[in-house]
């Protein structure tokens, strides 16, 4: 799952913070200062659990298989890349925009859940955004390369 959902008619449960935090794993040792240290938006102390309540927070991998690479462009930017986490946005607010630029002899051509052209095809576009709604199943987004050369 790459999007964690509190509702809004409940109070969020420390215990869910391993889930998409990445300064915690378990359930000991969990505060507010650890989970939203890597929080986006960043939030200022006093932190309060409540913050939380009615967002979806993603958390995933974006991935460029042989090929290409990847670079983010919204919310914050990450430069082109072979593979980057993306982590703790919240995406509710926040809109996810990811573009794989492919290298040549390569031509991008789609976005997959599985490396290798493998697994389901998520888009055709080059350019993939993505709202809380969107693939809230996927944690790892791989960009598939194809190339009609013989060896590239």
């Amino acid at each position: 799952m790459a999007v964690f959902t509190y509702t809004s008619n409940e109070s969020a449960s420390f215990s869910s913070f391993d889930t998409w935090a990445n300064t915690i794993d378990g359930l000991s040792q969990i505060s507010l200062e650890s989970a939203y240290s890597e929080l986006f938006p960043t939030d200022s102390q006093p932190h309060n659990v409540s913050l939380v309540r009615g967002e979806s927070i993603f958390f995933g991998n974006f991935i460029a298989d042989i090929g290409g690479l990847v670079q983010m462009s919204a919310p914050y930017t990450v430069n082109s890349t072979g593979s980057f986490k993306a982590d703790n946005i919240i995406i509710s607010d926040y809109a996810i925009t990811v573009t794989a630029t492919a290298t040549y002899p390569y031509s991008f051509n789609s976005w997959r859940d599985a490396p290798g052209g493998s697994g389901n095809s998520l888009s055709f576009s080059s350019t993939l955004t993505l709202t809380d709604t969107d693939h809230t199943d996927v944690t790892d987004f791989y960009a598939f390369f194809a190339t009609t050369h013989i060896d590239p």
